[in-house]
């Protein structure tokens, strides 16, 4: 179970994913998001520096019939070894550059706490037409994690709920996915370390 003050530091951490988008502009492609905790001092249980990893999604692979949500599913399948249903290079090479970021992760004192997603969208509402940031997350307590930001507007609005129901948030399975897929890699790359 992550602590409040872990809970607040990953909310932080996407915040600052978001702003860091925000100095890009919009338009920007999809990026995969890995949190990771990381011990300060190699002997020493004290002290952990959380790291935020931001991953940048090919076009043609942003660009899946199914959106984020097969995006995700898709990626996870790759990290389990199951055949994917997308099969394009920009694909390959997005798994290998998460995975390769996950297997950093199996240092002694490395530990991943969440993944998320941070992506565009155009929101409608009546005849206001405006483009929408969003950051969905999820932690390894599979709390979600949510950041919306609408063009125009300063700072993102932020939610973090204990007992997400899926349908509020479409990514949410594959994060958990994902997630899950990431953690296995893990496990198994640390076993197969000497």
């Amino acid at each position: 179970m992550l602590s409040s003050h872990t809970i607040h530091a990953l909310t932080g951490c996407l915040l600052d994913a978001e702003a860091h988008a925000d100095t890009h502009g919009w338009r920007q492609p999809p990026m995969i998001i890995l949190l990771r905790a990381q011990r300060l001092h190699p002997t020493h249980g004290r002290g952990r520096r959380l790291d935020t990893i931001l991953l940048p999604i090919h076009p043609d692979v942003a660009g899946h019939a199914g959106g984020i949500p097969a995006i995700l599913r898709d990626l996870a399948q790759r990290l389990t070894d199951i055949p994917a249903g997308t099969d394009s290079e920009a694909a390959a090479a997005l798994s290998t550059v998460v995975a390769d970021e996950l297997l950093d992760q199996t240092s002694p004192g490395a530990r991943l706490l969440g993944c998320g997603i941070l992506h565009e969208d155009t929101h409608i509402l009546g005849t206001d037409v405006r483009q929408v940031r969003h950051v969905d997350a999820v932690d390894a307590d599979r709390r979600l994690y949510r950041l919306t930001r609408l063009s125009g507007q300063s700072r993102p609005a932020a939610v973090v709920d204990d007992q997400p129901d899926p349908q509020d948030c479409p990514a949410y399975p594959g994060l958990v996915s994902l997630f899950d897929a990431a953690m296995r890699l893990s496990r198994r790359a640390r076993q197969a370390q000497p």
